[in-house]
């Protein structure tokens, strides 16, 4: 049985189905490459998952099909079966929105919208000053309705 840590990114394939104390779902992996004419090819790889313990269970309660996930864990190939299995470590949920089997999400799709997210989470400052601050609006509104009164 060999044994590599692996990060990856992807969408859940089909809810988690839970088989004894295991916790399994596949992950669909897309990504884009250039044949030998340059054109743009998009595959996309079928991984299999299982997770154990809380992080089973988190992900049994939190990850639906669609789901964008980002997991950390050991590539595991089995001698028996001959087929690579991913045993998840720690899990995150990107988003959780579904797409429609005909949509493909590439990997630089979900980076961009982590980093996305991530920035507004490091900067609320910056996300702040982009929205309108309503009391201030109001405070003008107001001081414009005292000058038109007056």
């Amino acid at each position: 049985m060999t044994n590599e840590k692996i990060s990856l990114i992807g969408r859940a394939g089909q809810d988690p189905t839970r088989k004894g104390e295991a916790v399994k779902f596949p992950l669909l992996i897309t990504y884009t490459r250039k044949d030998r004419s340059g054109v743009d090819i998009k595959q996309t790889i079928k991984e299999a998952c299982t997770a154990y313990g809380k992080v089973g269970q988190y992900i049994m309660s939190n990850i639906k099909m669609g789901a964008g996930v980002m997991l950390m864990g050991r590539s595991v190939k089995n001698k028996d079966v001959g087929v690579p299995e991913i045993i998840v470590d720690q899990v995150n949920i990107i988003n959780t929105v579904r797409i429609p089997k005909n949509d493909i999400v590439t990997v630089k799709d979900i980076r961009e919208e982590t980093e996305q997210t991530l920035a507004q989470k490091q900067n609320p400052e910056q996300t702040r000053k982009q929205t309108p601050d309503i009391d201030l609006l109001q405070e003008q509104q107001g001081s414009q309705m005292h000058r038109h009164v007056q």
